[in-house]
């Protein structure tokens, strides 16, 4: 499986390409911060994760993106994932960002389901969600591109791949 895209070289910036039924697929900061993200894949379906920040954008461009894609091959639903330190205002804008560069290419190879996933390490999510401003934030974002995001406070995320509940 490949993406078909004439901008992005999509197959050169994937990670465990050998491994892509793997039962738990691990993201980590690639910059040494301790966010990470977890997806549980009891399944065994495939998946392929794509290195974004760095990867199909290069480091040094002043293009907004998020750090990972990863896409569910058999049920096509693509996951935009940001693992932030502290801003996470920065992070919905990174997801919304990289939602309008490849919603055209996921979109036009099969995947109809896109969502956002930001794990930032500095906020209290629960009391978070509460906030105006965070409530502002995630609707504006949601009114200029449609795109959901699942926030989680702390340095983990935890998501079942298959039921997508997600715990930290």
């Amino acid at each position: 499986m490949t993406l078909t895209c004439d901008k992005y070289e999509w197959d050169k910036h994937e990670e465990e390409k050998h491994n892509r039924r793997r039962k738990r697929i691990k993201l980590v900061d690639r910059r040494g911060g301790p966010s990470t993200y977890y997806g549980e894949n009891s399944n065994g379906r495939e998946f392929i994760t794509i290195v974004v920040d760095g990867g199909v954008i290069r480091k040094g461009t002043a293009e907004s993106r998020c750090d990972y894609l990863l896409l569910d091959v058999e049920r096509k639903f693509a996951r935009l994932i940001e693992l932030k330190g502290s801003d996470y205002g920065d992070g919905y804008r990174q997801l919304a960002d990289s939602y309008k560069k490849f919603k055209s290419t996921l979109i036009k190879n099969g995947y109809r389901k896109i969502e956002g996933r930001l794990v930032c390490t500095s906020i209290s999510v629960p009391n978070h969600h509460n906030t105006p401003e965070h409530k502002k934030i995630a609707e504006d974002i949601f009114k200029e591109c449609k795109l959901f995001i699942r926030c989680v406070g702390g340095a983990r995320m935890f998501e079942d791949l298959d039921t997508g509940i997600i715990r930290k």
